[in-house]
C-alpha cells in the first residue's frame, strides 16, 4: 500500500509543478490575425525568443505578434514619425496552446488602447482577442497592446474507458498478490 501511496502523491507533485510552470514558451501554436486593411498573418510557430509573427497591411504598417512566457504583445509601427496613425486588430486568434488558459486580461499599464472595445475570450487551448483601434501620436513609431494570460495544467487527451479499466486491474493484482500467503 506504501508504494500506491508514493504513486499518487507523485503524481499530485508532478501535477503541481506543471501548473507552477506553464509558459507559451516551447509551444507550437497557431496563429490568424487580420484587420480590413489587408492585414492577413495565418502560421505556425514555435514560441521562444523574440516576435514569432510579422505582417503589413496596405496602409505600409508593420504588425508584430510576440508571444512571452504569459503575455501577448500586439505591436503596430510605421516607418517614420509626423502625423498620428491607428493600428486595428479586428481578430487575434492563438491557437493549439499545450497549457489549459484560465484567464486573458489587458495590461492597462502597458497598453494604450483609445478606441474599440477589447474583447477577449478564450477555451482550454485558444484565446481569441479582438476590437481594438491603437491610436498612435505623430511623435511615437509605434504602439503595443499586452495582454497577460492565465494557465493553468498541462492539456491532457482524456483516457479511455478500457485504459483506465487496465490500470485499476492492474493495482487491484498489486493488492490482492501483497495480501495473499507466500507460496511454500
Amino acid at each position: 500500500m506504501k508504494t500506491i501511496s508514493k504513486v499518487l502523491a507523485g503524481g499530485a507533485l508532478l501535477l503541481a509543478t506543471q501548473a507552477a510552470t506553464a509558459t507559451f514558451i516551447g509551444d507550437s501554436v497557431d496563429v490568424f490575425a487580420n484587420n480590413p486593411l489587408g492585414l492577413a498573418i495565418s502560421d505556425t510557430a514555435t514560441v521562444g525568443a523574440g516576435v514569432e509573427f510579422n505582417g503589413s497591411d496596405l496602409l505600409f504598417r508593420d504588425f508584430a505578434i510576440d508571444l512571452g512566457a504569459s503575455t501577448i504583445a500586439f505591436t503596430v509601427s510605421k516607418a517614420s514619425s509626423g502625423g498620428n496613425f491607428t493600428g486595428v486588430l479586428s481578430s487575434l486568434l492563438i491557437s493549439n496552446i499545450d497549457y489549459q488558459v484560465l484567464g486573458v486580461t489587458l495590461n492597462a499599464a502597458s497598453s494604450a488602447c483609445s478606441t474599440g472595445a477589447v474583447t477577449t475570450a478564450f477555451t482550454a487551448t485558444s484565446i481569441n482577442i479582438g476590437g481594438c483601434n491603437l491610436n498612435t501620436p505623430a511623435t511615437a513609431l509605434s504602439q503595443s497592446l499586452i495582454f497577460d494570460v492565465a494557465f493553468g495544467g498541462r492539456n491532457q487527451a482524456v483516457p479511455e474507458p478500457s485504459t483506465v479499466l487496465l490500470l485499476g486491474a492492474g493495482l487491484l493484482g498489486m493488492v490482492v498478490r501483497r495480501k495473499s500467503p507466500p507460496a511454500a
